[in-house]
């Protein structure tokens, strides 16, 4: 059992590093807000 323990424990660790990670970002970086404009070629011989 100290085994199955240890792993638990190592993935719970690594699950909740991720976890922060992503809260951190979500939380602290703000996305850029910014025009775009995509020109689309008009194919000849369509109706």
């Amino acid at each position: 059992m100290p085994t199955l323990t240890r792993y638990a424990t190592i993935v719970a660790i690594v699950a909740g590093l991720v976890y922060t990670c992503l809260w951190s970002l979500a939380t602290f970086v703000a996305p850029d807000h910014r025009s775009i404009t995509i020109d689309i070629p008009i194919e000849e011989g369509r109706r």
